[in-house]
């Protein structure tokens, strides 16, 4: 299975020996390069291997890989991984950020898709933010989820909630956000 052309038949003739070839050939090597390169955990490493090799697969089922002659699968893969791996160091980044007020909904709306191994600071902060949204005030939580979760305008905003104006709704979520931004500092 040198050249890529024999990977792509190697794919179609039998997926599941071309895998496990892939897969025993370059899972530790993948996994030490990632914790080398991007620091990412040991017990993590693996996993994102695996992801890799199902993005793999993937794209060349939906033939969306296209290899030049002198393109190694090693590489394509390798390239997956290191996507990956900054995917998930962007959303830790994202993460540490909590404590800006306008990323608060960003970071509680992707809490779902956070690496499980990474969120036990995160975690806390979201309980803390939680915490405070109960006691923000109906109409405070009311305007910052239309605006954070529902990405309504300040116009929609402030029809839906009988505001004047935009500039009231606007000046309104501004004051609820230093609120909850006080709330989540004393916590």
């Amino acid at each position: 299975m040198s050249k890529n052309n024999d990977w792509i038949k190697g794919v179609d003739s039998d997926a599941e020996s071309f895998f496990e070839h892939l897969y025993s050939e370059y899972r530790e090597s993948c996994s030490k390069w990632l914790q080398a390169n991007y620091n990412i955990r040991p017990e993590n490493a693996p996993d994102i291997f695996q992801q890799a090799i199902l993005i793999l697969y993937d794209n060349i089922q939906l033939k969306k890989v296209q290899f030049q002659e002198d393109t190694k699968v090693k590489t394509y893969l390798y390239g997956i991984a290191k996507n990956l791996a900054m995917s998930n160091i962007r959303y830790i980044k994202k993460w540490s950020q909590v404590n800006e007020p306008e990323k608060v909904f960003d970071v509680i709306l992707d809490q779902d898709s956070m690496v499980q191994d990474e969120n036990d600071n995160a975690k806390s902060k979201v309980l803390s933010l939680n915490k405070a949204l109960e006691s923000i005030g109906e109409s405070c939580k009311k305007l910052l989820t239309l605006f954070y979760y529902h990405s309504l305008k300040m116009n929609e905003i402030a029809e839906k909630l009988n505001y004047t104006n935009a500039s009231t709704a606007k000046a309104q979520k501004y004051k609820c956000i230093q609120r909850l931004k006080k709330l989540v500092a004393h916590e």
